[in-house]
């Protein structure tokens, strides 16, 4: 607990920086994804984080379901992962699930299904010059392994999620 939160107030910091200058050109090869669908991209994330060894990843994660008692939390599917340039995308059907829920930062948790020890911590969402953004930490097991910071898409892109993935 204490790692995760010495390595959170330290993405704070990076996360302002961050927010200063423009998106990474890795979110918009994320965009490209898959065929476009008309779909609601409300609560879809973007996390682009940099590993302890100064490799770039971007996660894509598509808004997927909902606590049925209102409650934050539900799930997302995995939309792609980029890790230097090389891009991974999954069918539809097969794309990886991961829960979220709201942590002790008063903000979310993606925890994966299939690796429950890997999980990406995010700080409180905050907005600013028009872009919702949060620091976000990638965890497995207790040792942060990647900081950066994940951005709420909502606008359409072609990363659609019209499926209920397997796995």
């Amino acid at each position: 607990m204490k790692n995760l939160a010495i390595a959170l107030a330290s993405t704070v910091a990076l996360f302002a920086t961050l927010q200063a200058s423009p998106l990474p050109a890795t979110l918009s090869g994320l965009a490209l994804i898959a065929p476009a669908m008309a779909r609601d991209y409300t609560g879809d994330l973007l996390c682009n984080l940099t590993d302890t060894r100064g490799n770039r990843i971007t996660y894509g994660f598509g808004n997927n379901s909902h606590n049925a008692d209102g409650t934050l939390g539900g799930t997302f599917v995995e939309t792609g992962f980029e890790k230097n340039g090389a891009l991974t995308t999954y069918p539809t059907g097969a794309r990886p699930v991961w829960l979220y829920t709201l942590n002790q930062f008063d903000a979310l948790t993606v925890v994966s299904r299939n690796a429950p020890s890997w999980r990406v911590v995010m700080g409180r969402i905050t907005e600013n010059n028009g872009i919702l953004g949060a620091p976000a930490v990638l965890i497995d097991g207790t040792t942060p392994k990647a900081r950066g910071a994940c951005y709420r898409r909502t606008m359409d892109t072609g990363a659609t999620v019209g499926d209920l993935a397997t796995n």
